[in-house]
């Protein structure tokens, strides 16, 4: 959420805390086509009169880029597959959907920080996960199409400099998988340690310090395994995710309210996402 305010309300700076930032979406949504059935609603976090609600609020309804996502069907819902342009980012074969992707806390394991120049390429994969089509991105930010497509694929590879975010992709069930000798290497022996390991692989993986699990996927065989011979689960639902991100496979047949729309995602040249 923090990264889709920055990018929302580029060229200004956004400091507006995580549920002040939805609220002011969720009233803008009411004002104007209304909002789906899904969506949160916590009007108690906005103050409206304070200055510089008013101002962020100036700031976004006068974009009429950012104004034409919000207020589109494909707000806050995650088209089905990726474009046919991405084929070819994703290492290994992993390929999260934009559900999966959009909707999960990486945590600190982005390899971007603000003060990145190449930080748009970042902003521009998790903004197409939540809904904005990539027209309206390279609009908004006075940029060619092209470079937007080149800074999604940029990004998807660069979040592979985290082993982190590798294992995850690869969708093993840690519940369920067994381990390999070889992958007890990177933690203590004691069973209090191996039990803390396991809990956090289960239920918190992206707690892990950033270099945790290099040993993982610098190993052909455990790196194999974690892809090819593991039992898999949904990338989403245990670790932190953001439940306000809809899935346009699941909620198309949804209501909004008060308007009648259906949101769906984008389903031209895409990628069929893998497991």
């Amino acid at each position: 959420m923090h990264e889709m305010m920055a990018f929302i309300c580029h060229p200004h700076l956004c400091r507006l805390k995580l549920e002040p930032a939805w609220t002011l979406l969720v009233n803008i949504r009411e004002a104007t086509v209304g909002v789906p059935s899904w969506w949160q609603r916590r009007k108690n976090y906005l103050t409206k009169n304070a200055p510089h609600i008013v101002e962020l609020m100036d700031v976004i309804t006068s974009n009429p880029h950012v104004m034409e996502w919000i207020t589109s069907p494909t707000c806050f819902v995650s088209p089905a597959y990726w474009p046919e342009f991405m084929a070819g980012s994703f290492q290994w074969g992993l390929i999260p959907t934009p559900y999966e992707y959009g909707a999960t806390h990486f945590g600190h394991h982005v390899p971007y920080r603000t003060t990145d120049g190449a930080y748009y390429d970042y902003l521009y994969l998790r903004m197409y996960c939540y809904g904005m089509k990539i027209s309206t991105m390279a609009a908004h930010t006075a940029v060619p199409e092209t470079r937007v497509e080149e800074g999604m694929r940029r990004a998807v590879m660069r979040m592979h400099d985290y082993s982190i975010y590798t294992v995850w992709a690869t969708g093993t069930n840690f519940r369920k998988a067994i381990f390999l000798p070889q992958m007890w290497h990177i933690c203590d022996n004691s069973t209090a340690e191996r039990g803390k390991f396991i809990r956090m692989l289960q239920k918190n993986i992206f707690a892990f310090p950033l270099q945790a699990l290099d040993a993982w996927t610098r190993s052909p065989l455990i790196l194999s395994y974690l892809i090819h011979h593991t039992p898999k689960q949904p990338r989403t639902g245990l670790y932190a995710f953001d439940r306000r991100l809809g899935d346009s496979r699941h909620v198309q047949k949804r209501p909004q309210k008060p308007a009648e729309q259906q949101p769906g995602g984008e389903t031209e040249d895409e990628l069929q996402p893998g497991s």
